[in-house]
């Protein structure tokens, strides 16, 4: 059932961590809103601490996209 020679657990799982990075990423990143109020921190408090993150995150797309399993 491979469509285009991409099996379907190969998609979903570059699918899953693009909507990941989509929801930590502003100005639309509604987990970062969620967090802004859980932590009662400023949305630019919270925007600086998950920015490091966001590098080890787009490395593992880039892993995962292009290294197949």
């Amino acid at each position: 059932m491979a469509v285009a020679n991409i099996s379907p657990i190969h998609m979903g799982v570059i699918l899953v961590l693009n909507m990941m990075i989509g929801l930590l990423t502003p100005p639309v990143g509604m987990s970062l809103y969620m967090l802004s109020s859980a932590s009662k921190r400023t949305f630019g408090e919270v925007t600086k601490m998950v920015a490091p993150w966001l590098i080890p995150l787009f490395i593992a797309l880039l892993m995962v996209t292009y290294i197949e399993p």
